[in-house]
């Protein structure tokens, strides 16, 4: 006997253009950080700083040949930095600054708020976006899904309808 096929409810997913928005309002908090550590010179963001600005070109050609990985440090940190702010409010309130004011709720396969195991995940792998030179973004705009693939990995999506609150006597 066949058994019956296993219902998933549609998810509505936010658009895309919604999304990019969400993510620019979530990256200035983290640029402001990186330009504030660029300015005073923190984290080794002081061997960026050209002693005359006029020679930009010239120096960042001789630090790529002496020293290249030093160039490597502003995508660290803004992988670090992001991780962290995003990790801070998804695990506190599922939701991004970013998310709350464009209106886009994260929820599981099922509709549901993600679980914290999931939330972790995908917190996990978001600095492979940021460190893959947005790579991991890209597939949003390629998969038929236009999900990231730090919302593969989680096993969430990007809903803009909220999640379903289930009643505490309902089976789930």
């Amino acid at each position: 006997m066949a058994s019956a096929p296993i219902h998933r409810p549609v998810i509505t997913l936010a658009p895309l253009r919604r999304r990019l928005v969400a993510n620019l309002i979530d990256g200035l908090p983290v640029a402001l950080c990186l330009g504030l550590m660029w300015h005073q010179g923190w984290g080794g963001l002081d061997a960026l700083h050209p002693p005359d600005p006029a020679f930009w070109p010239e120096f960042y050609a001789d630090l790529y040949w002496q020293a290249p990985r030093t160039l490597l440090y502003p995508w660290g940190w803004c992988a670090a930095l992001a991780t962290a702010w995003s990790t801070l409010w998804l695990m506190t309130l599922y939701r991004s600054p970013g998310q709350m004011l464009t209106r886009v709720w994260l929820v599981d396969a099922t509709k549901q708020r993600p679980s914290r195991l999931q939330l972790a995940v995908r917190c996990l792998v978001y600095p492979i976006a940021w460190l893959s030179l947005g790579l991991g973004w890209s597939l949003a705009f390629i998969l038929p899904s236009r999900r990231t693939l730090h919302d593969l990995l989680g096993g969430t999506y990007l809903s803009q309808n909220p999640p379903q609150v289930q009643d505490k006597g309902q089976d789930p």
